[in-house]
């Protein structure tokens, strides 16, 4: 199972060419994505210091990406070779060529060159790991989210502070096709990279822990082709992971 998008939910496949890092279907950047979501959920607040550092990050990732596009047809000329017999170009791991037949038509010596920036890549990837674990485990501003996540379980639960924020980002992950499958036409998702589909929640079953989150983040299309806003509520167990009912009516919060 490939890496999911927490902005769009597309996972990664094993034909996807882009970076790791990288969604390949809105472009988005993993970490970032993941540190925007785990900031707006733990209600985090980052230091002057720290915000710097994610920008640096950031912007790092960019030159990075820039630098692979540059570097792209290099690459591709770089998978080719040419036909021991006939001269012409073929792929470096072509069986035989398509130009005069010939069976292992690539030369027996032929060392492939290896992909340059990878390293650089994973460097700026853990670079960015690092500045999110450090602010979102050592700033004075976010004592309260640091408690919230020192709570066990048993203890959490007796809030429903703390059990909603815990398994806020979990609820948006299996609730979020359940919803959109309410849509008798087409959907589309309004919320920003910073913001989390689910803005509040109340208890549904306290006993059992069940919660039900609330938003309304996301535009249903009619059949004249016109989109309107909607409300929808998911029942979660955090317990089982489980969506446990969704519903929508129109309307914004």
């Amino acid at each position: 199972m490939g890496r999911k998008c927490l902005k769009c939910k597309y996972e990664r496949v094993a034909s996807d060419s882009v970076p790791d890092y990288e969604c390949p279907k809105c472009g988005a950047i993993y970490a970032k994505v993941e540190a925007a979501m785990k900031k707006k959920a733990g209600n985090l607040h980052l230091s002057d210091g720290d915000k710097i550092k994610v920008r640096e990050a950031s912007t790092a990732l960019e030159k990075k990406k820039d630098k692979i596009k540059k570097e792209k047809p290099e690459k591709e000329n770089n998978k080719l070779t040419k036909c021991r017999t006939c001269g012409k170009e073929i792929s470096k791991t072509a069986k035989t060529c398509p130009h005069c037949g010939e069976e292992n038509p690539v030369s027996a010596n032929l060392v492939s060159n290896e992909s340059p920036g990878i390293f650089s890549i994973v460097v700026a990837i853990f670079f960015v790991l690092w500045i999110v674990g450090k602010f979102s485990g050592t700033d004075d501003d976010s004592s309260a989210s640091e408690s919230n996540s020192r709570v066990s379980d048993t203890e959490c639960r007796e809030s429903l502070q703390c059990w909603g924020e815990r398994h806020n980002i979990t609820a948006a992950i299996q609730c979020d096709s359940d919803v959109e499958r309410l849509a008798k036409y087409s959907h589309k998702w309004t919320d920003g990279i910073f913001e989390p589909k689910f803005s509040h929640f109340r208890w549904k079953d306290e006993p059992n822990g069940v919660i039900t989150f609330i938003g309304d983040k996301i535009q249903f299309q009619n059949g004249f082709g016109a989109w309107q806003n909607y409300i929808y509520e998911c029942d979660y167990n955090p317990i089982s992971n489980q969506a446990l009912d969704v519903r929508a009516r129109a309307g914004v919060l």
